[in-house]
């Protein structure tokens, strides 16, 4: 259902809000900004990685950005049977 047609049945703007938004759960404190180190793995793979990371940019998956975000998780490259793929 689009969001517009929503509005037309529902005037519950918490409700609303949840659906164009989403879910946020709202902290006592904030946490402190933080950006982690990539595993061992990913930086032993550099040039593999970031044929991976352009591939998934190139579909759409993910996108760049010019800022950092508020966490950033550790990469890891995991390797199957075969070797990477």
């Amino acid at each position: 259902m689009h969001l517009s047609k929503l509005k037309d049945i529902c005037t519950d703007n918490y409700v609303l809000s949840v659906i164009e938004n989403g879910y946020r759960i709202l902290f006592k404190h904030s946490s402190p900004s933080v950006v982690l180190n990539n595993k061992k793995s990913a930086r032993d793979t550099v040039s593999i990685v970031n044929q991976e990371i352009q591939k998934l940019i190139e579909k759409g998956y993910v996108t760049q950005v010019t800022h950092i975000p508020f966490v950033v998780n550790p990469l890891i490259f995991a390797f199957n049977k075969s070797g990477w793929s």
